[in-house]
């Protein structure tokens, strides 16, 4: 049983799953404004499980899509290392896809329709005839859609007038959209440093192989102190209550930000790879310091 728990948990893509995870219940407590908390939370609980299904199916397909590819980029992942069968995949995926659509409907029918968006934007994401993933652009909106956008302005709002109808919390959800969105593209450049062979080969057109990893590392990098820097701007600008805290935050993950850059390498593929899993833990940071914001 474990066994079989450990291959899905490394079947989700794990750094994925926590990000869901952060991402819901920051929008949730932000929404609630640390009250009512336990009032809604059904609305949370099915939230989430939606989040999570949609994850599953997203990150799977994925997979599904790219076994042969991940056989020189990603040896590791179950599939191409013959730890789970393709008809396994489809299995998981589709159980994903059904609770995310079922558990979104308990919660609302907008939460629905928003669901199904970024389960259609994920699933153009990998499977032709658009598998907009072959081109850097199209791959790029396509996290920045849902990670930035769709996620914290469309399922905060919709968390927002469920929970507390007629008090927007606007400010925040701008943040987090506009934050998130420069992670997000960040990350659409980052996950290629590390599969340039097998994209090559396949006639992927990733931004580090049109325009070199370095230059991918260097810009990818700059526009996320940009948006750090943003971030504690709005902190000191801000009129909300505690607002400063964002900016003190804010200016510690800089901190630590640069110098993880500093200490980073991309020269080897084990460095990229390590350089790449550190960047989401200033993902899952970013959150977690909103967290704290929400329920201060």
């Amino acid at each position: 049983m474990l066994k079989k728990l450990k291959l899905l948990w490394d079947f989700t893509r794990p750094h994925t799953i926590i990000g869901s995870f952060l991402s819901i219940t920051t929008l949730f407590l932000l929404a609630c404004k640390g009250e009512n908390a336990l009032l809604y939370w059904p609305v949370y609980a099915w939230t989430l499980l939606a989040a999570l299904g949609c994850n599953v199916f997203i990150t799977g397909l994925n997979q599904i899509t790219d076994w042969e590819m991940d056989k020189i980029n990603k040896p590791f992942l179950p599939i191409p290392a013959g730890r789970l069968s393709l008809r396994g995949a489809w299995q998981i995926i589709v159980v994903g896809i059904v609770v995310c659509l079922l558990s979104a409907w308990q919660v609302s029918a907008n939460m629905s329709l928003i669901m199904a968006l970024i389960l259609g934007l994920g699933t153009a994401y990998s499977l032709p005839p658009l598998r907009l993933k072959r081109h850097h652009i199209s791959a790029a909106f396509c996290i920045v859609a849902v990670r930035g956008v769709l996620v914290n302005l469309a399922i905060g709002a919709e968390l927002d007038r469920l929970i507390v109808p007629g008090i927007q919390h606007w400010p925040e959800f701008i943040l987090l959209s506009v934050f998130v969105s420069v992670f997000s593209l960040a990350i659409a450049w980052f996950k290629d440093l590390y599969d340039t062979k097998g994209d090559a080969q396949y006639q992927i057109r990733t931004f580090p192989l049109l325009y070199s990893a370095r230059y991918a590392f260097i810009m990818g990098n700059l526009l996320v102190m940009g948006a750090y820097l943003l971030a504690i701007g709005y902190g000191y600008r801000a009129i909300q209550p505690h607002s400063w805290l964002l900016s003190i935050g804010h200016g510690a993950l800089l901190a630590a930000f640069i110098g993880h850059v500093l200490t980073s390498s991309i020269a080897t593929p084990e460095g990229t790879y390590r350089f790449y899993m550190r960047f989401w833990v200033f993902f899952f940071a970013e959150y977690l310091l909103m967290l704290g914001y929400a329920v201060g």
